[in-house]
């Protein structure tokens, strides 16, 4: 049986990066995972972090801190040697969104020069901004290496507080890991442990197209528009990506790798032919209902509902089931980073930021104030829906 500082559940960007967090504060965790590490949803050979996406009607000041962490991180894994490819550069967007439309109108560039700047064939204006390009995969295993965290593979299903700390159980009842601090980063998994199967977690396939270098006319610097086009640091370049919310279907088809390069031919003209296709992958990513990551400490939700049970059969008004949201009881020490989407290398590393001081001061080495709560994205949001709708079904 593994012991340590934390328990961390998931091996993907949520989980390794709080694990690198930890460390840089003098904690030692250890990561458990049902496959490895960045083996799901954080494993495409590319990813494309950009603070303004231009997607919502004003930037998200989580996406500017994200990123500003995100570029930190980077800097100090490629400063020691441990991160290579990651480049920091323009992005062009093109305007498939209103706000990208009307931002167009005033700060345009023309194909012409997108054309220049890509060494593509742009079909239409758009925008140009500042992103990160990186391999989540290299990027998550530069976390665990650098955080010195240790891996253990295997599933958990259930997690048993004993004598103060948290033990990880698989489902034959072995013991994974024990600590006194838990993480559970594992996305839509934590469904399947009973102590998080209330969170509201929805699996997502996505699909992306992987071409070999050697074609000709695709974008030297990522490219957005509803897709993406990416260049990937290990050589060539990643196309994707297809969002389902219904199909559970790990295959790669065919057919929808050829709708994403004519999804991706409405802005660039390029010709791929079949026999440059290396490969393609499919992966799940986990989104929630309002598309905000999970993040915080974890309610006993099973307690407080008994208790707006009870209150319920006892005929007591709604206001009183609403005041147990103040009495709220929390499970010690445990805490929660799920619901990334695909904005992972974004919120994944401000989450950490926020639930490093949390799990410092229950370690006895920090302050739980040193960083300001975000109470929209803590997964106490979910019981206060469940008033709201009680109060709207009986009024």
């Amino acid at each position: 049986m593994v012991s340590t500082d934390c328990l961390i559940i998931g091996g993907g960007l949520a989980g390794t990066a709080v694990s690198f967090a930890l460390s840089r504060h003098g904690l030692r965790s250890v990561i458990i995972d049902k496959i490895g590490i960045a083996a799901e949803g954080s494993g495409n050979p590319a990813g494309l972090a950009v603070a303004d996406s231009g997607r919502s009607a004003e930037v998200d000041p989580r996406d500017t801190r994200g990123f500003e962490v995100l570029s930190d991180v980077i800097g100090l894994h490629q400063r020691g040697g441990y991160l290579a490819g990651a480049v920091y550069g323009d992005v062009v967007q093109f305007p498939v969104t209103p706000r990208l439309a009307e931002r167009c109108l005033v700060g345009a560039v023309s194909a012409t020069h997108l054309s220049q700047l890509t060494a593509a064939r742009c079909l239409s204006d758009g925008l140009v901004c500042r992103g990160i390009t990186v391999d989540p995969s290299d990027l998550c295993r530069a976390h665990v290496f650098c955080s010195g965290a240790g891996v253990v593979i295997g599933e958990v299903v259930s997690l048993s507080l004993r004598n103060g700390k948290w033990r990880a159980l698989n489902r034959h009842g072995e013991i994974l890991g024990e600590a006194p601090v838990v993480c559970i980063a594992n996305g839509a998994a934590a469904m399947a442990i009973p102590l998080t199967g209330w969170l509201k977690l929805e699996r997502v396939r996505g699909q992306v197209v992987i071409v070999r270098a050697s074609v000709k006319g695709l974008p030297e610097i990522p490219v957005c528009f509803d897709g993406y086009v990416l260049p990937i640091p290990a050589g060539g370049h990643l196309i994707g990506a297809d969002y389902d919310h219904i199909s559970v279907d790990t295959r790669v088809h065919p057919g929808i790798s050829s709708a994403l390069i004519r999804r991706m031919n409405k802005w660039l003209e390029v010709s791929i032919p079949s026999e440059a296709i290396r490969s393609g992958r499919v992966a799940f990513r986990t989104s929630t209902h309002d598309r905000l990551p999970y993040v915080g400490a974890v309610p006993d939700y099973w307690d407080f509902r008994a208790r707006v049970d009870s209150a319920l059969k006892a005929r007591r008004p709604v206001a009183a089931c609403e005041a147990l949201l103040g009495d709220l009881s929390y499970l010690p020490n445990c805490f929660v980073s799920v619901g990334h989407g695909s904005r992972g290398l974004l919120s994944a590393h401000y989450a950490a930021e926020l639930l490093t001081p949390k799990i410092l001061a229950v370690c006895g080495t920090g302050r739980d104030d040193a960083q300001p709560a975000d109470t929209m994205l803590e997964p106490r949001r979910l019981m206060v829906r469940m008033m709201r709708d009680l109060r709207r079904a009986r009024s």
